[in-house]
């Protein structure tokens, strides 16, 4: 998963409009405020009215405000909505018509890349953009860290010597 610019700046851009509710500022002083080139952030402030995340209003009293609720959409829900689903292979995507490969039946590799999507995309769709405005605690990534969350910890001195499917999943240790 790679963060795009651009969306690692309207993420700057939300917090803005989070911390500021009601305020509804102007693209030019939040550019100001979290040193966002202001041709940039106008670009950005077009991408995200279209795709519905913010209203922009023109005039003395114009500026941005959310149109989303920051406490109902997710990391995961915002990087989506901006650059697209978060893929970590080419394997959904790559058959004819955007459909899953067509090796995809008889890979080997096809389990893994998958378990490992899943995986990637669990911790951002784990915190709203209200938490992530606000900062998140260090108690609270802990909490996220037990087994209901679902992250992996592979631990190499772990490794079974026999690689069977029964003593390999005994050495997953889900935090």
């Amino acid at each position: 998963m790679d963060i795009s610019r651009e969306t690692d700046y309207a993420l700057r851009m939300v917090v803005a409009l989070i911390n500021h509710p009601g305020g509804n500022p102007s693209v030019r002083s939040v550019a100001e405020e979290f040193e966002i080139p202001y041709s940039f952030a106008q670009s950005i402030q077009h991408s995200l009215t279209e795709a519905g995340v913010i209203v922009s209003t023109r005039g003395a009293h114009g500026g941005m405000y959310l149109a989303i609720d920051p406490d109902q959409v997710t990391l995961l829900d915002f990087v989506q909505m901006l650059q697209g689903p978060v893929l970590l292979s080419a394997c959904e995507t790559c058959g004819e018509n955007g459909e899953d490969c067509p090796g995809k039946p008889y890979c080997t590799y096809d389990p893994i890349w998958m378990f490992a999507q899943d995986n990637l995309r669990k911790c951002p769709s784990s915190f709203t953009l209200r938490e992530a405005a606000n900062g998140i605690g260090l108690a609270r990534l802990r909490k996220l860290s037990n087994k209901e969350s679902g992250v992996l910890d592979f631990k190499k001195e772990d490794t079974p010597e026999d690689d069977s499917d029964d003593e390999v999943a005994g050495c997953i240790h889900i935090l």
